[in-house]
């Protein structure tokens, strides 16, 4: 796997599940201007060499483990975001990761999205937010986080062994 970048045309609606997983020389996804993309798949990204992703504001679905493994140091959203969930595992052991402003439309932060993400010391969660599920934060390097009133699901073990995390 030699793919060092890849472009994702604008008429492209989803990056299927493990499509660039293991692409381990992978470090840059360009995104065409108004993309239509929809949905990015399961372990699409897995252990690729990214370091920084612009997630274009068309895309409403992010999947199982999509970035896991990955050296990602930034994750930007494209204003006007249309994601609603971060699925589970979708930023697990990103160790570089240190923080992200996640959208507005996001609801749903489910199971390991970001454990063992031990840089990541700030996170703003939207006001929208309903659901952070088990495990989501855990073993993270958090050191504050604010809740916004709207959650109504906060699973269990959410921050487990999140050593830094001094205020909720």
């Amino acid at each position: 796997h030699r793919i060092t970048k890849i472009t994702v045309e604008k008429d492209i609606t989803a990056v299927g599940n493990y499509a660039f997983a293991y692409c381990q020389n992978l470090e840059e996804i360009v995104f065409e201007s108004g993309n239509k993309l929809s949905a990015i798949g399961s372990e699409a990204f897995l252990k690729c060499r990214l370091t920084d992703i612009y997630i274009p504001s068309s895309v409403g679905y992010i999947g199982k483990g999509a970035f896991s493994y990955t050296p990602l140091v930034r994750v930007r959203f494209e204003d006007g975001s249309m994601l609603h969930t971060i699925d589970k595992e979708t930023f697990t052991l990103c160790i570089f990761l240190e923080s992200i402003i996640l959208p507005d439309s996001l609801k749903t932060i489910d199971d390991e999205a970001f454990m063992y993400c031990k840089n990541l010391k700030s996170i703003t969660l939207p006001s929208g937010v309903q659901k952070i599920a088990e495990k989501a934060f855990m073993y993270s390097g958090l050191e504050s986080i604010t809740i916004p009133a709207s959650v109504t699901k906060l699973w269990h073990y959410a921050f487990n062994n999140s050593a830094d995390l001094t205020a909720v």
